[in-house]
Parts: structure tokens; C-alpha cells; sequence
């Protein structure tokens, strides 16, 4: 039996159609809500873990296992000992073998990529080195106030120190430099400075350098910085 509809021609099935179609509209438009949300939220899920990510990745300061002589991968290295920090000069690798082994002083060495290979190589086939190329950076405890002139005098010997040198800084600490012939059979060149809150003197020495690391010395007192 036809039902007739109030004011309206049209058939029940075609009006079935018409509720089907307006609830399937009314369905489709939450669900485009919920992937538009998701869209946003994965957006943000996925910049989060890309900011973590770059995070992670930057190389803390090295602290090298008691057993480990040579550093080879760093860019900063921080002494607790010594009290400084500073950059890599350039491709250098870090000897901390006798950092602590001293009571009254720490001591660090640099070494570029050739001469660390060969002394890799006497460590494997024995045998030994002479007159290496080194950055060397030591630390000395001293008590009270000193004049720096008058302690490099009293501790460098005549065969390092000559009475001559030039007025520079490090840190933006007053420092000297000089240079040396013939010291260890070889000629050198260091900057002292003292800093009477740490109760140290610094001595930042460039030795035997037949490989040229004038440059990275330098690079070295540029960046090096003292510790809280």
C-alpha cells in the first residue's frame, strides 16, 4: 500500500535514500575531524622525536676508562684535574695517561694523527720514540701569591728560559711566551700563566715541532677556558 507524504511527491523509497545519504554525511564529517587530529598530532609526535634526536646526537665531553691512554674522537675536553677546558686544535689526538698521576701537578699531551701512528706502531712492534711532536698542558700547584717571572725563573732552566720573552694572555689572563733552543735535544716554545684563585700555574708548551702545529697551538690557547 502507498503512503502519501504531506506536502511532499515523493515516493518512501526515495526518501529512505535521502535519510541514508544525509546520515552517511553526518558520519563522514566526525571521522574527517579525526584525520585531520591524528594528521596534526603525528606532525608534532614527529618534530618532538626529531628534536630529541638532535639532541642525542651531540658528543658529550669524553671521560676516558681509566685504562684508556689516546683519545682519538673528541671535539671538547674538560679537566677536573687541571681545572680548564678547550677545543680540539685540529685533528689532534689527547694522551691523558698521567693527568692525576702527579700530586703536585697534571699534565696533558696532544699529539697529531703521524705521530700518534707511529707510536702506535713501536707499542705493536716495540722499540722506541724520541723527540716527539707535542702540545703539552700542565698544571702546577704552587702556594700563595708569586710574581710569574720570578717562578719561571726558579723553574725552568736556563736551557728553556733565557731571560727573554713577550707579554701575551690566555684567557684573558696575563701570560708569557718564550722559546727555547735545544730543549730535549729539540727546540720548543711555551706560555705561562698563573691564577692565583686556583692556586696554579699553567705552562702551555709546543715541543719538537717538525710536523708544523704552530697553528693548532695556537687554536689551543684560543679556546682554552678555565673552569668554575
Amino acid at each position: 500500500m502507498n503512503l502519501e507524504l504531506v506536502g511532499m511527491n515523493l515516493e518512501p523509497s526515495m526518501y529512505n535514500e535521502d535519510v541514508k545519504r544525509n546520515q552517511k554525511g553526518i558520519v563522514f564529517i566526525p571521522i574527517l575531524i579525526i584525520v585531520i587530529l591524528l594528521g596534526i598530532a603525528g606532525y608534532f609526535a614527529y618534530q618532538n622525536y626529531q628534536t630529541k634526536n638532535q639532541v642525542n646526537n651531540i658528543q658529550p665531553t669524553p671521560k676516558p676508562h681509566p685504562d684508556e691512554k689516546f683519545i682519538e674522537s673528541w671535539n671538547f675536553y674538560e679537566s677536573e684535574r687541571l681545572k680548564i677546558k678547550f677545543k680540539n686544535p685540529g685533528d689532534m689526538v689527547l694522551e691523558t695517561t698521567i693527568e692525576d698521576f702527579y700530586p703536585d701537578q697534571g699534565h696533558i699531551e696532544l699529539y697529531d694523527q703521524s705521530t700518534y701512528k707511529a707510536i702506535e706502531r713501536v707499542n705493536e712492534e716495540g722499540g722506541y720514540l724520541t723527540s716527539l711532536p707535542v702540545i703539552g698542558i700542565t698544571a702546577f700547584n704552587v702556594k700563595g701569591n708569586i710574581s710569574l717571572l720570578d717562578w719561571l725563573k726558579a723553574n725552568d732552566s736556563k736551557v728553556n728560559y733565557h731571560d727573554l720573552h713577550t707579554e701575551t694572555s690566555v684567557a684573558g689572563i696575563p701570560a708569557l711566551f718564550y722559546e727555547s733552543v735545544g730543549y730535549g735535544m729539540c727546540d720548543s716554545k711555551a706560555t705561562v700563566f698563573f691564577v692565583p684563585e686556583k692556586k696554579k700555574v699553567y705552562v702551555v708548551s709546543l715541543g719538537c715541532d717538525d710536523v708544523g702545529l704552530d697553528q693548532e697551538y695556537n687554536n689551543l690557547l684560543e679556546s682554552l677556558e678555565l673552569l668554575p
